[in-house]
């Protein structure tokens, strides 16, 4: 292939980079106002009276909302909404705002909400009705095991923190409503905004006909922006109350309050292993909180399906706690999970005397382990194993954990990574062959920042013969034809193949109109670097615009659509990561030198791109090993670093060497492309890698993240002192 395989730089790069891009908070439209939502202090409280006199009063205030609710249950619940001339008179307006609460018990801590006389902060409990699901007899399984290992694992809240807080324009004008929003899936978003405003106003002639959601350039979301938000409705409200469009764009404070989390977790397992590596039973207990909603999505997966194992039984739940919704935050669960496993994996590793490394390929899965049974489409596992132990220099970790000498210790870790993303059909794509030669591909998906645009360029360029610069990608509106919302690590997977068959389609029906000028059949024909000639035979043939200039009308357009997944196989991305970390003694501080991070994704459409995803989420994954969290006051029930100085993200001087490989296996049944999914796989692995080489390094294991600089201390004097 030509472009497919190749690296590109990214199609919009020079309009991001000149500042011509326009962002959703860039977008001003004639007679705008600008919103700002008053959010409640409190924790949890019942609402006595609001006061909206004094906002009412202020020159430039145009309208002011009060939300029909008499209980607030986190800080940063939304209570009203002004719409003023300006951003500072609707900022003065929302604090003119008098709110009387009557405060009512909170609780913010998961382990105090699951004691028997906590304050039950919903009906129904605290806590949720435990799921538990079994495959084989893990008592059977235990018994035949050699050593058994039981651990206990926790991780934190963790918030998105995109660049790009959540906003929208709204303008309600007549029957006609228009959004320019921050969001995942343009479509997606719209289907969710017409559900939320028919329950507002039944009485309006609201349908996803009337309903347009567009997103030109998009700053980051990692899965808070998926869907609609809490605010659609309101600031759809008040462009309604003013007649005039109607602009919200959070701040930090609330970014970090009310756009979603990652639960946190807290996972117990029992693991049984044979001297010989075989895995014969594993139990887990775990629960999570998503806030005021649930939070134990996907803990059970790598305990059903990274490796072979008879037998299993997870046991998982619920707690509820004053905090703000959960919302999918990049591979939902499965940072958590693939922490507490592959932390376990090496701790049965260590307990018979085994090389990690070998552990895992010993249990090494060539089909689903779940409950289909069905074999993988493909898994290039063993091949990312062989890659990453060489590139990260596994020989060289130390056979001795915390054998290292001086005050600063070094070691290694890994910890493998399975993801299910690999698209699905759903998709259709309309790609135009315009009369002056140029080619329109179009679709109602989103992208996020991953170069979703450039690879549907390429792809459509491969096919058409002709240059990416050739190709004009349109996106990001909902009125195009159905795409599906960017998240799940699907969206290049889906539209992609699509992509081609659209171009394929296109083509077919440019080519007999050739083919009549040169007697020819048109399957004999083919488009090949910007020119259609007869196969094998290059001088009879005329350039792509010469050709497209033949058609009697103005254009021809190709419909494609993504095939159904194969039901007899089971699709999934695997990878391994290995990293080196440096542990120093007497600060606790703990830096990754370097990873190595090994991914099997299918054919690699754009090698550029694709590394950027995998520097990303190694990135991301840093932080949440060692410095992210969200944290809680227990006694105001209020969050303490709502901002980006205290919530602590990795900067430039925290970001490790990272060396990122592709097997690109062409999966041979997935696609008609033979790509796999990416964007969540390198978020899930590096942070139980991180733990296992400080364990390397260090001798002391650490099952809690973040791995700060005080629990490092910790565990260094406990050990000194004989704890384990």
């Amino acid at each position: 292939m030509e472009i497919i395989g190749k690296p590109h730089t990214r199609v919009e790069a020079l309009d991001i980079l000149t500042g011509k891009a326009k962002y959703t908070g860039d977008v001003m439209l004639p007679g705008m106002l600008y919103s700002r939502l008053l959010r409640s202090s409190k924790a949890r409280a019942k609402i006595t009276n609001v006061d909206v006199g004094k906002a009412e009063e202020m020159p430039g205030v145009k309208a002011v909302y009060v939300l029909p609710k008499e209980q607030v249950n986190y800080q940063g619940d939304i209570i009203a909404a002004v719409a003023a001339e300006t951003e500072d008179i609707a900022e003065d307006a929302m604090r003119a705002i008098e709110v009387d609460y009557e405060e009512l018990n909170h609780v913010v801590n998961v382990d105090m909400a699951m004691r028997s006389n906590a304050t039950q902060i919903r009906e129904g409990g605290n806590l949720s009705r435990p799921r538990t699901s079994e495959r084989g007899s893990v008592e059977e399984g235990f018994s035949q095991a050699d050593k058994i290992v039981e651990a206990e694992y926790s991780t934190q809240f963790e918030l998105h923190q995109p660049l790009e807080t959540h906003g929208q324009m709204v303008h309600w004008k007549d029957d006609e409503i228009l959004y320019y929003k921050t969001t995942q899936g343009v479509q997606s978003a719209r289907d969710a905004i017409v559900r939320e405003l028919r329950r507002e106003y039944p009485d309006e002639n609201i349908s996803s006909n009337n309903v347009r959601v567009v997103t030109n350039f998009f700053g980051g979301g990692f899965g808070s922006k998926l869907g609609a938000n809490n605010f659609v409705a309101v600031t759809a409200r008040l462009s309604k109350i003013t007649n005039a469009p109607v602009k919200m764009i959070l701040n930090r404070y609330e970014e970090s309050l009310d756009t979603g989390n990652r639960p946190n977790s807290v996972q117990k397992y029992k693991i049984g292993v044979k001297n010989d590596g075989t895995l014969t039973a594993i139990e887990l207990e775990a629960h999570g909180s998503g806030g005021i909603s649930s939070g134990n999505d996907n803990l059970t997966t790598p305990t059903n399906e990274m490796y072979t194992c008879p037998n299993t039984r997870t046991t998982v739940g619920s707690v509820y706690i004053n905090a703000g919704n959960k919302k999918p935050t990049r591979a939902p669960g499965y940072p958590q999970a693939f922490f507490g496993f592959e932390c376990l994996m090496d701790e049965a590793a260590d307990a018979i005397g085994m090389d990690p490394l070998e552990l895992r390929k010993k249990n090494y899965a060539d089909k689903s382990a779940g409950g289909t049974g069905r074999p993988y489409t493909s898994n290039g596992l063993m091949q990312c194993y062989e890659i990453g132990a060489e590139k990260i220099g596994w020989s060289r970790r130390n056979k001795t954990p915390g054998s290292d000498s001086g005050v600063k210790k070094r070691g290694m870790g890994m910890a493998d990574l399975q993801w299910g993303g690999g698209g699905y059909a759903g998709a259709v794509i309309e790609v135009d062959i315009f009369k002056d030669g140029t080619v329109n591909v179009r679709n109602g998906s989103q992208d996020i920042g991953t170069g979703t645009k450039t690879i549907m360029a390429q792809v459509a360029a491969e096919e058409l013969g002709l240059e990416i610069k050739d190709i004009n990608v349109q996106i990001g509106d909902s009125n195009f034809p159905p795409g599906i919302q960017s998240g799940g690590s699907n969206t290049a997977a889906s539209v992609c193949p699509a992509v081609r068959n659209g171009a394929l389609e296109a083509l077919r029906k440019l080519y007999p109109i050739v083919a009549s000028r040169f007697n020819v059949d048109p399957e004999e024909l083919e488009s090949v670097k910007g020119r259609i000639q007869v196969k094998d035979k290059e001088n009879i043939g005329m350039y792509f615009k010469e050709a497209a200039a033949l058609m009697p009308e103005n254009k021809v357009m190709g419909e494609g659509r993504r095939a159904p997944n194969p039901r007899e196989y089971a699709g999934a991305t695997f990878g391994v990561h290995f990293c080196e970390v440096e542990v120093d003694t007497e600060t606790g501080l703990v830096k990754v030198l370097k990873a190595a991070a090994v991914h099997d994704s299918g054919r690699i459409i754009n090698p550029l791109t694709a590394h950027n995803q995998v520097v990303g989420g190694v990135n991301q994954a840093v932080d949440y090993a060692l410095t992210a969290e969200r944290i809680m006051d227990n006694y105001t029930g209020c969050v303490t670093n709502p901002n980006l100085l205290d919530y602590k993200v990795i900067t430039a001087m925290d970001v490790p060497e990272i060396d990122v490989f592709f097997v690109d296996i062409v999966d041979p049944y997935w696609n008609n492309l033979g790509m796999k999914g990416l964007g969540e796989p390198p978020r899930i692995a590096l942070a139980a890698a991180v733990a296992n080489a400080i364990y390397n390094a260090t001798g002391v294991r650490f099952r809690d993240i973040p791995i700060t600089p005080d629990k490092i201390l910790e565990g260094l004097a406990a050990r000194k002192e004989g704890g384990s």
